[in-house]
């Protein structure tokens, strides 16, 4: 689907007092989330530029002091689906799931995927 934001992400607490915050990454290596280009917030209002500082800790350009980073601690991040890496035959993302029917081994529907 064209458009569609997959959410790879989720700012944590802040960790000292120059802005670094920690980063909740929902990607299988969570180094990748800064190689994606800009994360945008649920809205797509804002838009977050981030370089790793170390393995759940980053800076977000722009984020220079702690205040700053507090009121970013929850957002989640997201980015176009099409930025994400393609998968391999038999893979897929999570995210792929939404919207599938969901039925027992021989076949008897049981709903469809709203969520993972």
């Amino acid at each position: 689907m064209v458009g569609k934001r997959i959410m790879v992400g989720e700012f944590g607490r802040p960790h000292g007092v120059r802005g670094l915050l920690r980063l909740r990454a929902f990607t299988a290596d969570p180094a990748a989330i800064t190689a994606y280009g800009p994360l945008s917030d649920e809205a797509g209002a804002r838009h977050f530029r981030l370089t790793l500082k170390g393995p759940d800790l980053v800076a977000v350009e722009g984020i220079n002091d702690r205040d700053a980073a507090q009121r970013l601690t929850g957002t989640k991040l997201f980015v176009a689906r099409e930025a994400l890496p393609p998968t391999d035959e038999e893979e897929f993302y999570l995210t792929d799931l939404i919207g599938l029917a969901a039925v027992t081994e021989a076949g008897g529907a049981l709903g469809v995927v709203r969520a993972v």
